[in-house]
């Protein structure tokens, strides 16, 4: 399937590149997908939640 992709869109993937300059690995948008524990949820939330759990599916 790449190799198809390759042979179909090498042309319009060139002049892609041609209209983006300066752009490689090192200035282009990065998503952080380092995510703490600690930042999902207060610990009011915590307690609501195990609460709700507990109640609501005793046996898990």
């Amino acid at each position: 399937k790449f190799n198809l992709h390759l042979k179909l869109n090498c042309d319009k993937e060139f002049l892609a590149q041609k209209d983006a300059p300066h752009r490689d690995i090192y200035n282009v948008r990065k998503v952080d997908t380092h995510v703490h524990h600690s930042a999902c949820m207060n610990q009011k939330h915590l307690l609501r939640f195990i609460k709700s759990k507990l109640s609501k599916e005793p046996d898990e």
